[in-house]
This record gives structure tokens, C-alpha cells and sequence, in this order.
């Protein structure tokens, strides 16, 4: 029998930590009272910021734009230790927002449409030994480009009905002028 290959405490913690830095999702943890002290290259990756911005300066729990949306108290409900998943969330990084203040309002609502992504999220609290929760993590995966797939299939699916539609009453239309002809000519 195979000897079971044993690893100390800090290679460990050593994978753990390229496990978390390299996942392939944007991962971030907060504080309980829902500052970021942690993302990911993911992170980065996604909202195309550093992570540095985010890190001690962001709470998620003071987010205008979850506010806005409604959406707010499901991120709040991590930190009261529940796991949740909000599916296609609308967001825009607050770097591109900084890059419209100041420009007319329809170039701000249409550059913010055109640049908003789309993420599926995931939050669920870790908790100590004592259930206490100690942090709150977020993992969010980008859907953008799913989601831009099933509004393009909306729309041909919407554009096929009406053509059905509109073939269907050139067919009834023919078959009442057939039956016309027919009545005229005599025939049945």
C-alpha cells in the first residue's frame, strides 16, 4: 500500500491561496460590515480595474447602484449568514462610471447600456468556529455575452412569429381567392 503523501499546514495554506488568487471566476471577500479586503486576477480581469481601487475603499453593503436596482438586500442577506444567488445582475464598474460624470445625461444612459455586464453572483458568509461571520465572499461569473445571445434570439424569435403570422394570412388570403375563382368558374 501506498504510503498518503502528507502536506504541512503552510503548503496548505500555500494552495489554498493559488487555488483562490487563480480561480477562473471573479472572486472578492469582504469584511462583515461589507468592505472589500480581497479580489482576485479574476476580478481584475472582469471589471478591468485594479484591484488596489477596490480593496479597503469599496463597501458593497453602501453600493449605490445595488440600491438603485433593488437588489441590495440579498447581498445584505450573506452578512446575516445566508448563501444567495442572483442570476444576470446588470452592473457597471464604478471606473467607467468616473468616466462619464459630467457628460449630457443620454450619452451617460447610453454609453452605461452599452458597456453594463452582466454576472451571475454567488454570496455565501464563512463563519468561525463559533458560527460567528467573520467574512463574506462573493463569486460572480460573467454572462454578458449569454445573455447579449438570448436578446438576439428574442428578437429573431420575435421577427420568425411575425413572419409565420404574416405567411399565414397570405396563405388564407390565396385560399379565399382560390375559392372565389372556383365559385366563379363553377368548379368545387
Amino acid at each position: 500500500m501506498k504510503k498518503k503523501e502528507d502536506i504541512s499546514c503552510p503548503e496548505k495554506l500555500d494552495i489554498l491561496e493559488k487555488i483562490i488568487e487563480d480561480a477562473p471566476f471573479s472572486l472578492q471577500i469582504y469584511t462583515p460590515e461589507g468592505l472589500c479586503i480581497y479580489c482576485n486576477k479574476a476580478w481584475e480581469k472582469l471589471w478591468k480595474s485594479k484591484r488596489e481601487l477596490a480593496i479597503g475603499r469599496y463597501n458593497l453593503l453602501k453600493d449605490p447602484q445595488l440600491e438603485q436596482r433593488h437588489i441590495a438586500h440579498f447581498y445584505s442577506r450573506a452578512f446575516k449568514g445566508k448563501q444567495v444567488f442572483l442570476p444576470a445582475v446588470p452592473y457597471i464598474s464604478p471606473e467607467k462610471i468616473k468616466a462619464l460624470v459630467g457628460k449630457p445625461l443620454a450619452e451617460f444612459l447610453e454609453k452605461n447600456q452599452l458597456k453594463r455586464t452582466y454576472v451571475d453572483v454567488w454570496l455565501y458568509p464563512i463563519k468561525d468556529k463559533s458560527g460567528k461571520i467573520v467574512r463574506g465572499v462573493i463569486v460572480h461569473q460573467n454572462v454578458t455575452k449569454r445573455r447579449k445571445q438570448e436578446s438576439e434570439m428574442l428578437v429573431y424569435t420575435e421577427r420568425l412569429e411575425s413572419e409565420v403570422k404574416r405567411l399565414k394570412e397570405v396563405v388564407k388570403f390565396n385560399e379565399f381567392e382560390i375559392d372565389k375563382l372556383k365559385r366563379i368558374k363553377g368548379l368545387k
